[in-house]
């Protein structure tokens, strides 16, 4: 997925939360959706997520690591 114009890897270890901090799957988040991403640096220019969450767009950040 690309956010803010970085690449961000997802994995089966990544986290994927919608409304209300519910679970849900990667096929739910949709093109142009507000997301809030928690990333390690991959070292290469790309990151990899540890966590993906569905935001309201009145606090969505980024935090890459």
């Amino acid at each position: 997925m690309i956010v803010q114009g970085y690449t961000i890897y997802v994995d089966g270890s990544t986290e994927f939360r919608g409304p209300s901090n519910t679970t849900v799957t990667f096929s739910f988040f949709q093109l142009n959706d507000l997301v809030e991403v928690q990333a390690d640096n991959n070292g290469n220019g790309t990151f990899l997520a540890s966590r993906v969450e569905s935001e309201d767009g009145l606090n969505n950040e980024m935090k890459l690591n």
